[in-house]
């Protein structure tokens, strides 16, 4: 049996665009302008291309053409060159 859920809950849409999730847990993923972020990670759609969540580190070019990756926290670290 299922319980009666006792909190109501409230989805706020704070992006335009497409939006992707790929699970629970897991950041929701979003477009806006021709450009990707990852929710609650990102205030706002900064990257070119950014992957799915691995290990929490996502692979992301931003949009400056530089590689990097972003941490489950919203941290950013970029490829040496």
């Amino acid at each position: 049996m299922i319980n009666k859920l006792e909190d109501d809950i409230v989805i706020e849409v704070l992006f335009t665009g497409n939006f992707e999730a790929f699970g629970y847990y897991h950041p929701i993923k979003f477009e806006s302008g021709g450009l990707f972020g990852y929710y609650p990670q990102n205030g706002f759609a900064k990257y070119r291309r950014i992957e799915k969540f691995n290990f929490f580190f996502a692979e992301f070019e931003d949009k400056d053409g530089r590689i990097g990756w972003l941490d489950i926290y919203g941290k950013e670290y970029y490829k040496k060159k």
